[in-house]
């Protein structure tokens, strides 16, 4: 039936058989650019949820990174308690393993909770540049700004959704980034250093 006859037809139905066919038409598929940044409730969700996620997994990494130091130090003192004791008869290398293994991890371990900073504060000249700078929301990035400098790049973040949604990106990127390479990197090797540490111990208490 050509788009003709259908107008056709159209004009013989009453207005109220029109209206009910129109409405059992589907509705045309909304696209991501169709949606309103300024009342894209799901996008301020996401980036809400993302950023909880990535303070939850910091605090995880925290939590584990006490748990293996509080067990290496009870197994240093033990260690060392056997190897400076001069009436244990006995191998003590089993000891002195432990020993050098606790204290790596316990290093390793105070590392991944240990608050990373410029060790040197030097504030910039302010350019009166209107360029925002990269991941600003990031506290070691704005830290070497001027006030006034700083108030300048927020004003610009803060004026509409989009800047803001991708200022929120930008420290959610550089977040991650920190926390896989600053917490969990060390804490995994630490980890480690702890189990193999028990593993070659062991072997050499066995084999002694």
């Amino acid at each position: 039936m050509s788009e003709d006859q259908e107008g056709i037809e159209e004009q013989k139905l009453p207005a109220n058989a029109i209206q009910a066919k129109k409405q059992a038409l589907p509705p045309p598929p909304k696209q991501y650019d169709d949606v309103d940044p300024y009342t894209a409730d799901h996008r301020d969700y996401v980036l809400t949820q993302s950023r909880m996620n990535l303070m939850a997994i910091s605090q995880m990494s925290d939590l584990k990174a006490n748990l293996i130091l509080t067990l290496s130090a009870v197994m240093l003192q033990f260690a060392l308690v056997k190897v400076s004791n001069h009436e244990f008869v006995g191998h003590k290398e089993p000891f002195w393993v432990i020993a050098i293994g606790s204290l790596i991890t316990i290093l390793f371990s105070a590392y991944s909770t240990l608050p990373k900073a410029p060790l040197r504060f030097t504030e910039k000249p302010d350019t009166g540049s209107n360029t925002v700078p990269r991941n600003l929301l990031f506290f070691t990035n704005f830290i070497p700004l001027t006030i006034d400098e700083y108030k300048r790049h927020m004003a610009t973040v803060l004026r509409s959704p989009p800047h803001t949604h991708e200022a929120i990106l930008e420290e959610l990127h550089a977040h991650g980034r920190f926390i896989s390479r600053r917490k969990y990197l060390p804490l995994r090797l630490a980890y480690f250093t702890f189990l193999l540490t028990w593993l070659v111990s062991a072997t050499m208490y066995l084999l002694a």
